[in-house]
């Protein structure tokens, strides 16, 4: 039996808090991420990342494809090859946690694919979805994340 494909990170727990470091509140950085029990028939990874309690929906803060399932994760930079979308802000890359009040969940959802994505750099959350329908080798991976930011003291 294959193993369970796992999202993980070092900087955070499965439902724990995201630290600072990797929130608007501090530098914003990608947090390290590790993929484990990756299909033998996976040819690319996906990762959507997304806020869906913010006030206007849900918030995308991140869409990546065509990562190498070799890559074994994000770490430090995008794994060569894999292309970025548009998140909910209208940029193109990893938009931080950044909740104006209240705690949050971050749900970085990991896919693995049986071919790559014919998308460009830019492509809308929904266009990637679109093109991973009937591609997805077995089940999804999921890390969530929490983030409250504190002003003051």
């Amino acid at each position: 039996m294959d193993p369970v494909m796992k999202i993980r990170s070092s900087a955070f727990e499965n439902g724990g808090m995201i630290p600072v470091l990797y929130t608007c509140n501090g530098n914003g950085l990608i947090p390290p991420l590790l993929f484990e029990g990756v299909p033998k028939e996976a040819r690319s990874m996906a990762l959507i990342v997304d806020d869906p309690a913010a006030a206007d929906g849900i918030f995308t803060h991140w869409a990546v494809w065509n990562i190498a399932p070799a890559a074994g994760g994000i770490a430090g930079g995008l794994p060569k090859g894999a292309k970025e979308g548009q998140n909910s802000s209208g940029r193109i890359g990893y938009y931080p946690p950044c909740p104006p009040r209240g705690e949050h969940k971050y749900y970085f959802r990991l896919y693995a694919l049986d071919s790559m994505l014919n998308l460009q750099t830019g492509a809308s959350r929904r266009d990637v979805e679109a093109a991973m329908r009937g591609k997805i080798v077995g089940i999804q991976a999921v890390l969530i994340g929490k983030y409250e930011p504190t002003f003051g003291g």
